[in-house]
C-alpha cells in the first residue's frame, strides 16, 4: 500500500489513514496503488467529476465513460449530492474497449465554502516505485509486454527494446499507464511531499459556467462531500488493515443501536418484537451499502423512516393481515418525538433510501431475462436427471446470486451453461439428492447439452463469487436443514426458536419473512 500527500498540509499519510487525516486537517482493476481523495460541492454536476478524472488520470482518445451504481447508470448532468445519495459505492469506467475501471465512494461530508469548485484535489498517492528488470527506475512501458512482466523499461533498455519505440508510453502516476494512447500529458496535479501548495489544486470553473440548478433535496446530508476514488482491485475491496474500516464498522453499529433503542420499545408496545427484528435487518442492510448515511440523520428520523417503510411494505403485500393496519402513522411520528409538518421531506428521503439500500443487492434489470431462462432450462434438465423441482429452483437462485456480483457474465454466456453450472453446484451443496451426480459433472452437462469444459468453466466462475460448494455451504435445500436453524429468530440480543412462539407470532413471523413456513408444515415437501 502506497503513501500519499495531503494537499492541505503537505504531510505524507498512508492511504488507509487519509480519510481520517483529512477530517482532522479540514482506488485500478489490477493496480490498486493509484488513488485520489477529492472534494466537490453536493450541487456540482457529475459531469465535472468525469472531466477531472479524465484530465488527471485517463484521457487519451476521447473514449466514452460512465458512472454506475449497482445496475443503475447515473446521469452525469445530475448533482453529485443527488446521484450519490443512498449509494455506498459507484463504479466508473473510462473506455469500454481497453477499460480503466475506478471505484468511487463518499468518505465524509462537511459544511462550508468549497476549497476549489467544482473539484478540489485533497490527496493523491505517491508514484509507485516501478523498476526495470535491471533494477533501475522505469521511465517507459511497452504496451505489448507490460502484462508479461517485461514491459517496464529504464531509459537504456527502452532504446534497445525489441517492440520498437512506437509501442512505448511514458510511466505516469495513473492507473491507465500503458493503455491505448495514454501519455499523461494533461496531468498537472502532482503533489510534493513535505510541502503544501500555495493553492489547493483542482478543477476550477466559473460558477456561471457550471450550469448548476438550485436543488436542495439532500441538504440533510451536508452540502460538500469528500469523495475517495480508488482503482478497483479486480472487483474486491482493498484490505485497509490499519483500522479505518473497523472504525467505520463500529460507528455504523453504534448508529444502528441508537435507532433500535427507539424502535424496540415502540414495537413492543404497538406491534411485536418480531417487527424490531425486521427493522434491525433493514438498518444493517443500509449500514452495509451506505453506512455513512446512518450518522447523517437523527436516530428518531431513522427509526420513524424504517418503521414507516416496513409498515407500508407489509400492508401493501398483505393488506389487513398483519399488525401494520393497527398503527396510525401520525401517532407513531409524534410518539417518536418528531413533528410531521417539519420533517416530512427528510422522512421521505430516508424512506426512499431504505428502499434503495435494501434493493441494492437485488437489482436484476439487465440480467432478469437470462435468469428466467436459467430456471426454464433447469427444470426439464432436473426432470431428466431424476431431481426434484427444488434443485432447479436453487440452481436458478445461485445464478441470481452471481448476477448481484457480475451481471455481465450472466448476460454474456448462454443460459444453458449457467443452468448446468447451477444444477451441479446445487447438487454439491445437497449431496443427499444424488451422491453420484455430485461427484461427476458429465451427466449434468449431457442433460443441459453443455460440454464438460464449458460446464466446469462456468462452475468455477460461479464458485468464485458464490461458493465454495459443499454440504457445509449456506446453499442447503430447506428439506435438509436442521429445524433449529430454520426457525431461529434474532430478537434483540436473544435467539428465539419460533416453534415455541404463540401461533399468532408464528403467522406474523411468516408474513415478515423471518421464517420460511409455519412449524406445523415442516418438513417441507420437495
Amino acid at each position: 500500500m502506497t503513501d500519499g500527500v495531503c494537499a492541505l498540509c503537505g504531510q505524507v499519510v498512508a492511504k488507509g489513514r487519509m480519510t481520517v487525516h483529512l477530517r482532522k486537517c479540514t482506488a485500478g482493476r489490477y493496480e490498486p496503488d493509484y488513488w485520489l481523495h477529492l472534494e466537490m460541492p453536493a450541487t456540482a454536476q457529475l459531469y465535472w467529476l468525469d472531466s477531472f478524472l479524465r484530465g488527471i488520470w485517463l484521457e487519451c482518445c476521447g473514449h466514452m465513460s460512465g458512472f454506475m451504481a449497482g445496475r443503475r447508470e447515473l446521469d452525469d448532468s445530475g448533482d453529485v449530492g443527488d446521484e450519490f445519495a443512498f449509494v455506498g459505492e459507484v463504479d466508473y469506467t473510462y473506455d469500454y474497449g481497453s477499460s480503466t475501471d475506478l471505484k468511487i465512494r463518499v468518505a465524509g461530508e462537511r459544511e462550508g465554502q468549497p476549497l476549489v469548485s467544482p473539484v478540489a484535489l485533497l490527496a493523491r498517492n505517491l508514484p509507485p516505485d516501478i523498476r526495470c528488470h535491471c533494477g533501475e527506475p522505469a521511465v517507459n512501458v511497452c504496451r505489448d509486454c507490460r502484462w508479461e512482466g517485461t514491459g517496464w523499461l529504464c531509459k537504456p533498455h527502452s532504446r534497445r527494446h525489441a517492440c520498437g519505440s512506437e509501442m512505448l508510453a511514458p510511466v505516469t502516476n495513473s492507473p491507465r499507464v500503458g493503455e491505448c494512447a495514454y501519455f499523461g500529458e494533461d496531468d498537472g496535479y502532482e503533489l510534493t511531499p513535505g510541502q503544501a501548495p500555495a493553492d489547493v489544486p483542482g478543477l476550477s470553473v466559473d460558477q456561471d459556467a457550471q450550469r448548476q440548478p438550485a436543488r436542495g433535496r439532500y441538504d440533510l446530508f451536508g452540502p460538500y462531500d469528500f469523495i475517495q476514488v480508488d482503482e478497483v482491485d479486480d472487483g474486491l475491496a482493498e484490505d485497509e488493515a490499519d483500522g479505518e474500516e473497523a472504525e467505520a464498522q463500529i460507528d455504523t453499529t453504534a448508529a444502528v443501536d441508537a435507532v433500535m433503542a427507539l424502535v424496540e420499545p415502540f414495537c413492543a408496545k404497538h406491534l411485536s418484537p418480531l417487527w424490531s427484528a425486521v427493522v434491525r435487518l433493514r438498518l444493517e442492510e443500509v449500514a452495509h451499502t451506505a453506512g455513512h448515511l446512518l450518522s447523517a440523520a437523527a436516530p428518531s428520523l431513522w427509526a420513524t423512516a424504517a418503521l414507516l417503510g416496513e409498515l407500508g411494505r407489509m400492508e401493501q403485500a398483505h393488506p389487513g393481515r398483519s399488525r401494520a393496519a393497527r398503527v396510525d402513522a401520525e401517532s407513531m411520528v409524534r410518539e417518536l418525538g418528531l413533528d410531521l409538518n417539519t420533517c416530512v421531506n427528510e422522512l421521505d428521503n430516508l424512506t426512499h433510501g431504505l428502499a434503495l439500500a435494501s434493493l441494492t443487492s437485488w437489482e436484476y434489470v439487465r440480467a432478469e431475462p437470462h435468469l428466467e431462462q436459467v430456471l426454464e432450462l433447469a427444470l426439464p434438465a432436473c426432470r431428466e436427471l431424476g431431481l426434484e423441482r427444488d434443485v432447479a429452483t436453487l440452481a436458478a437462485g445461485l445464478i441470481r446470486a452471481l448476477s448481484q456480483h457480475d451481471p455481465d457474465a450472466v448476460c454474456r454466456a448462454r443460459a444453458t451453461s449457467w443452468a448446468a453450472a447451477g444444477i451441479l453446484a446445487a447438487v454439491q451443496c445437497n449431496p443427499e439428492v444424488d451422491p453420484d451426480l455430485a461427484a461427476s459433472p458429465v451427466a449434468v452437462g449431457r442433460a443441459c447439452k453443455v460440454s464438460e469444459k464449458t460446464l466446469l468453466e462456468k462452475h468455477a466462475q460461479l464458485a468464485h463469487y458464490v461458493g465454495p460448494f459443499g454440504p457445509d455451504a449456506p446453499w442447503r435445500l430447506l428439506r435438509f436443514r436442521d429445524p433449529a436453524e430454520v426457525f431461529t429468530v434474532q430478537l434483540g440480543a436473544e435467539r428465539v426458536d419460533a416453534r415455541a412462539m404463540p401461533r399468532e407470532w408464528q403467522e406474523e413471523a411468516l408474513l415478515l419473512g423471518l421464517i420460511p413456513r409455519l412449524p406445523e408444515d415442516w418438513p417441507p415437501t420437495p
